[in-house]
């Protein structure tokens, strides 16, 4: 009876060591009539100086718009949900009826996703919100760095710029190459690594900040029982 065996004797077991997932990074294009909208914010600190910027293209990569703005003094959360307000707004104005927005902070959208009545961001947020459930098909994405070049540089030149900022109806020269490439599937960085680790610290930051805005919640919630709690027992003594 045949039997299947390791090549690595069983006391070798624990010098294996993991290494790092590799996968392939680069921009795709949306499905026919659909536009992506690539955002991405730039503070030089944070808080700093800032800047926003994107781009909407269309199903062949073709740039529809963009955009590259200064919006002064701000933190980089700040900056990447403005970013997202700003494109989606832009996208609605030029008519697009079905857009997938990424973004590379994923802060940024998970806050859009579960914020609290207590975040900062909050009527950002609420404006982003009320830009996704308009009559159109709108989402917000996931992406990594190497996959959202573009909007990287285009707001990184909007935390440079002096004046509020310029919004293109056309493909913007300094990004012909990579348009190209984005288009035609490739880009400058091939391969991003996505270290398991990572993920997990990733994941644990979240967690404490789900929480900690839970525990804003619950306390508020304790506050107002004993601000009532307090008047019952008032209006009892009273009678």
């Amino acid at each position: 009876m045949a039997s299947v065996t390791s090549e690595r004797p069983l006391h070798d077991v624990h010098k294996v060591k993991l290494t790092k997932p590799i996968r392939l990074v680069k921009w795709k294009a949306p499905a026919p009539g659909t536009f992506k909208i690539n955002v991405d914010g730039s503070s030089r600190g944070n808080p700093s100086k800032s800047g926003v910027g994107g781009l909407i293209r269309d199903s062949n990569g073709t740039m529809m718009a963009g955009f590259s703005v200064s919006i002064g003094f701000s933190d980089i959360l700040y900056s990447e949900l403005f970013a997202i307000k700003y494109g989606i707004e832009l996208a609605w104005k030029k008519g697009c009826k079905k857009v997938i927005c990424e973004s590379d902070f994923r802060d940024a959208l998970q806050s859009v996703e579960w914020a609290t009545v207590f975040n900062i961001y909050r009527p950002l947020i609420k404006k982003i919100r009320e830009l996704l459930g308009r009559e159109w098909e709108a989402k917000l994405v996931h992406t990594l760095r190497e996959g959202n070049q573009c909007a990287d540089y285009l707001a990184k030149m909007g935390s440079k710029r002096k004046d509020s900022g310029y919004i293109w109806h056309c493909p913007v020269p300094a990004l012909s190459e990579q348009l190209s490439k984005d288009a035609a599937g490739g880009s400058d960085s091939e391969f991003g690594f996505q270290i398991f680790y990572d993920f997990l610290l990733f994941r644990r930051l979240e967690f404490r900040r789900f929480l900690s805005e839970l525990m804003i919640s619950f306390l508020a919630m304790l506050f107002c029982c004993a601000v009532n709690l307090g008047k019952g027992l008032r209006d009892l003594v009273e009678l």
